[in-house]
């Protein structure tokens, strides 16, 4: 690594890798914000102001675990198990379901000084670690798939294009050394949205009104609604957020070598339980750190937690000017699954490697402990929507999320397939 998770960069190195995690996390927020605020309301000044939210308590959310939580480069933003969650409450009103989601807040941050925190840390195992590092980089595969393919019909062409232009950025993170290094995705994002939309032409922006004091007052903060199914659904939900939450920065730390993880991941987790209660309360979908951070760590060589208080700043930023948040939704779809081609690509190279250095496969236990996680989590990714819908709504955030599927899996079959290595590293 070329800094650490303490090193303090210089004002320029830090803007530049502040910039180059923001790029990362833009496509992701731009989507689930987009993609929730249309499930609410048709009102444009409405959708903005809900993208607007996200974005403030994404910033501070990152810039709090930075400083005060678990202080490691994990990037956190909207958790699609709780977009799964909305989606399933039908017959549930937004005040309900925000009132779950900040119920589910409170339930997360009790976790974090329960007993059961204590059994999360015996049970994240090397091989937990690599499979959650692998699962995250292919159950994204659907979501790239349906980036990577656009909406203009073209679609091998514009998988050409995102192909093409995420092994240029692959090439460009290997010719090029110290800081330019992590201009590569910010370039990428740029340069391929510019040479996209020359090629296929301008959208044009949608009229809103930006200053709406009527969208303001109704929609700022929630009025509490209890439903007690819709608690129980989204309880299933923030269960599956704790193990994705977890996952994340045990998978961040075992990377990075990061001290005293325990006690990191403790307070990562109180944070994102609060934020959650936070986002419900203000009628946004909730927060939870990304797994796929290793991935970004390795491209860059810079583990350095302090330039992500820099993208903190940026969201809060971008959501007090909201034209910046209508000229980020141009931004094209398949530029965006290029850079999560990219960085995806780089998360599985990370997984690889943790395998070698760790040397976590060593008899037919181990090995399919890891392959059959992987198999499952990816086949319930690349399910029908007939499959997916089949499931009971009160199970569908777990047995429908491929990625908590498989990282349960791996849980099980670690810790009786290879109960006796496990045992023997914990004596030594």
């Amino acid at each position: 690594m070329k800094y650490n998770v303490d090193d303090k960069l210089g004002v320029r190195d830090s803007i530049l890798y502040g910039l180059q995690w923001f790029s990362v996390i833009l496509p992701t927020l731009i989507i689930i914000s987009g993609v929730a605020s249309v499930l609410h309301t048709e009102s444009i000044s409405a959708q903005l102001f809900y993208s607007q939210k996200i974005f403030i308590i994404a910033g501070i959310a990152l810039i709090i675990q930075i400083i005060y939580g678990h202080k490691l480069p994990v990037l956190s933003g909207p958790a699609s198990v709780l977009l799964i969650g909305i989606l399933g409450s039908h017959d549930a009103t937004p005040n309900a379901i925000y009132t779950a989601m900040a119920i589910g807040g409170l339930f997360v941050a009790l976790l974090s000084y329960g007993k059961f925190f204590i059994f999360l840390q015996k049970v994240f195992t090397t091989r937990v670690v690599i499979v959650i590092l692998l699962l995250v980089a292919l159950t994204m595969q659907p979501l790239i798939i349906k980036l990577s393919g656009g909406t203009n019909g073209q679609t091998f062409i514009n998988f050409v294009f995102s192909a093409a232009l995420a092994l240029l950025m692959v090439y460009a993170n290997y010719l090029l050394k110290g800081v330019y290094k992590s201009l590569v995705v910010l370039t990428g994002l740029f340069v391929g949205s510019l040479l996209y939309l020359l090629l296929t032409g301008m959208p044009s922006l949608p009229e809103v009104n930006f200053i709406d004091l009527g969208v303001w007052k109704e929609h700022l903060l929630i009025r509490p609604e209890v439903d007690i199914p819709t608690i129980l659904a989204f309880l299933f939900c923030f269960l599956a957020l704790t193990v994705n939450e977890f996952g994340a920065i045990q998978a961040t730390g075992r990377l990075i070598n990061a001290d005293n993880l325990n006690e990191r991941s403790k307070k990562g987790l109180r944070i994102t339980g609060f934020s959650n209660i936070f986002s419900g309360l203000f009628g946004v979908i909730g927060i939870v750190d990304y797994s796929m951070s290793p991935g970004i760590i390795s491209a860059t060589h810079c583990a350095s937690r302090y330039p992500l208080i820099i993208t903190g700043v940026i969201l809060i930023i971008c959501a007090c000017i909201p034209q910046s948040l209508l000229i980020f939704s141009c931004i094209p779809e398949v530029v965006m699954g290029s850079i999560l081609l990219y960085v995806m690509s780089a998360q599985l190279s990370s997984g690889f490697q943790l395998m070698l250095v760790e040397k976590a496969i060593f008899d037919f236990g181990s090995a399919i402990t890891i392959s059959i996680p992987i198999m499952i989590g990816t086949i319930i990714s690349f399910a029908p929507e007939a499959f997916i819908e089949s499931i009971p709504s009160l199970l569908r955030p777990l047995f429908g999320n491929g990625f908590v599927m498989g990282t349960i899996i791996v849980l099980v079959l670690e810790h009786t397939l290879n109960r006796k290595d496990n045992k023997q590293k914990m004596e030594n």
